[in-house]
């Protein structure tokens, strides 16, 4: 039984290994993807 106020600390750490620019670029990266994929599907429907 833990106590309540006992939060889990590494819930929203993220592992150390990462770095944040290159997290950032990643999380980039896959937005960028997703857009290209968004537009080709979508953007030839709406020529």
């Amino acid at each position: 039984m833990t106590r309540r106020n006992e939060v889990p600390v590494l819930r929203y750490k993220p592992p150390l290994w990462r770095s944040e620019p290159l997290a950032r670029k990643e999380q980039a990266d896959r937005q960028s993807a997703m857009y290209e994929k968004y537009l080709d599907q979508y953007g030839k429907a709406a020529q």
